[in-house]
């Protein structure tokens, strides 16, 4: 404050001043807000993955389904499926897994989901298994030659009525109003339908 001679006073701030005893005014006034005050609401990040475990669920993937191409028709003349092979030549396996999608608006925004094939393991029904990261593809040969060994094939080295399985994992990724996509910890299996084969050691 401000003391004249005559005693009376004025406020001498750093903004404006008037002949009362009243503060400064600042000529740029906001409103502040309290620490204390909450903030903008919105999902908290329990519930915003709650709902992303819940749409995860619709991934269910779906059966594979467990081939052989020994006996294809294209190059062999044999009925599509014949499980007539013999003892000791290899056999081309393949599994066909369709990869399941979901797409939809959640509290986060614009969600897609995906699981897709990633491993395979096949039970030959004699004992012997064996792992893949990949699915295999169907091959033909011509009739007459012999089947060449592939990356997914298999030679069964006795006779018999064998009965094949596969379990296929799958691999999940998401990604929020088409950014990058992110990997899901989630691995789930489907195991296929068994699947015949029959083995000779003479020709049938």
């Amino acid at each position: 404050l401000i003391v004249r001679d005559d005693g009376t006073y004025i406020d001498g701030g750093f903004g404006k001043y008037s002949r009362t005893s009243e503060t400064c005014v600042p000529e740029d006034t906001r409103t502040l807000t309290s620490a204390d005050s909450p903030g903008p609401t919105g999902p908290t990040y329990e519930e915003v993955m709650e709902e992303i475990r819940h749409a995860a669920e619709s991934l269910e993937p779906g059966k594979p389904t467990l081939h052989q191409s020994y006996n294809n028709p294209a190059g062999t003349g044999r009925a599509e499926g014949d499980p007539n092979v013999y003892k000791g030549d290899q056999i081309n396996f393949y599994v066909d897994a369709p990869t399941a999608r979901w797409e939809g608006d959640l509290m986060i925004g614009h969600m897609e989901m995906e699981s897709y094939p990633t491993q395979m393991t096949i039970q030959y029904g004699n004992g012997d298994e064996g792992s893949f990261y990949t699915m295999g593809k169907p091959v033909s040969r011509a009739r007459g030659e012999e089947s060449r060994k592939t990356s997914t094939s298999y030679a069964y080295q006795r006779s018999g009525n064998f009965h094949a399985y596969a379990t296929v994992s799958y691999s999940g990724r998401f990604r929020v109003d088409g950014g990058p996509w992110q990997m899901m910890m989630v691995t789930p299996q489907a195991t296929s339908d068994p699947l015949l084969v029959r083995v000779w050691w003479v020709d049938v």
